[in-house]
């Protein structure tokens, strides 16, 4: 390994835990916006969902547009919109305005993490499943530090998303100490979600269930803490002990280097089932949820991993970007059914509402996996 692929890959990481000190912020503090202004569940789930369908759109075109005007080109753009938006969200008006800044957030925030997701593809020669665990636990050390920054700072004060802005632009601005590594061999046409799932029927619906599960986790944990009598910050915590987890995801980058993915798939989802059907039971106690939520994590680490793996191993460098994009938009039609369905099971059910679809979820996981390794 050469100094000049060393210090590609340490700079791309470094955007990362930048980006995601900023993503630790708002994942927070966007939803304490909305329970401050009333806004219910149901509600909060719509935006999320609008929010990800923005992504989803955006992906299908970012192949073309980075062929048409280049990575790094591309990244400034999105990164000043995405700084701007972020510093203008706080000060919430209607819901329909808010709606339509979250949208703008959603489809920025995807696209630059296809774009780092794939650089960083792009640069490695090897132990492909490693550096991708490695990005990972960089991802989550920098989402639990925004966390705490939200914790100091309080969620429904605006220095917390001016702190966001500044560190989504500045994440940027480091990768022009790279810009001669950027993508230039971009191929411009998508790739249908279909040849995707071609590749991988496991590695598919394996993402998208798990997508679904843990937009659900992301997106109403906050929620749920109102239900169960826990603060806004402290139902941040548990967001961040579920990120934590991303601290031994490296571990499961050897695992899954080592032993059969889709095997690793298989443990990944029986974990992540054990794991919420104790919470649904143990709710409760708060050091106890704190367990879980890091279980949780551990075992969804398993599966994002192998996954991701199987699909960057899949097809060749000039097809990395639009294959990252369509497998993200994969991932995130998920998002939506896990923010727009979790939304509806917490109006009907109350907070068992978001138990039980994240114990479907992994249900429905293991049976189609179990049918299609079979065959």
């Amino acid at each position: 390994m050469n100094s000049l692929f060393e210090k590609k890959i340490l700079t791309l990481l470094f955007s990362v835990f930048i980006a995601s000190i900023a993503a630790g912020i708002n994942i927070i503090a966007f939803p304490a916006i909305l329970i401050e202004n009333n806004i219910s569940s149901f509600f909060i789930g719509i935006t999320s969902t609008i929010e990800i369908i923005a992504g989803v759109i955006i992906s299908l075109f970012l192949s073309k547009i980075i062929h048409r005007i280049g990575t790094l080109k591309t990244a400034i753009a999105i990164a000043l919109v995405y700084s701007v938006v972020i510093y203008y969200i706080f000060f919430y008006q209607n819901i329909y305005v808010w709606i339509a800044l979250d949208a703008i957030c959603g489809a920025c925030w995807l696209s630059l993490f296809i774009i780092r997701q794939s650089w960083i593809n792009i640069v490695i020669k090897e132990n492909r499943s490693i550096i991708i665990a490695l990005t990972s636990t960089i991802f989550c050390a920098g989402f639990i530090i925004g966390s705490f920054f939200i914790k100091e700072i309080g969620a429904l004060n605006h220095r917390s998303l001016i702190l966001s802005s500044t560190l989504i632009t500045f994440s940027i601005i480091v990768l022009f100490y790279i810009r001669n590594s950027q993508p230039r061999e971009i191929d411009s046409q998508r790739l249908a979600f279909s040849e995707i799932y071609t590749k991988s029927k496991i590695a598919t619906i394996s993402r998208f269930l798990l997508s679904l599960q843990v937009s659900a986790i992301i997106f109403f944990t906050i929620v749920i803490g109102k239900y169960i009598n826990i603060s806004v910050e402290n139902s941040g915590l548990l967001i961040s002990a579920f990120m934590a987890s991303g601290f031994v995801d490296l571990y499961a980058g050897f695992l899954v280097k080592k032993f059969n993915r889709i095997n690793m798939i298989k443990i990944g989802f029986i974990g992540c089932l054990i794991s919420m059907s104790s919470a649904m039971i143990f709710y409760e106690s708060y050091k106890i949820l704190l367990a879980i939520y890091f279980l949780y994590g551990c075992f969804s680490a398993l599966i994002f991993i192998a996954s991701l793996t199987i699909i960057n191993e899949s097809f060749d460098k000039e097809k990395l970007i639009s294959a990252n994009a369509s497998f993200e938009g994969i991932g995130a039609i998920g998002s939506i059914s896990g923010a727009l369905i979790g939304g509806i099971f917490i109006e009907l059910f109350s907070f068992y509402g978001f138990f039980l679809l994240i114990i479907i979820t992994n249900l429905l996981a293991i049976f189609y996996n179990k049918i299609n390794y079979s065959k």
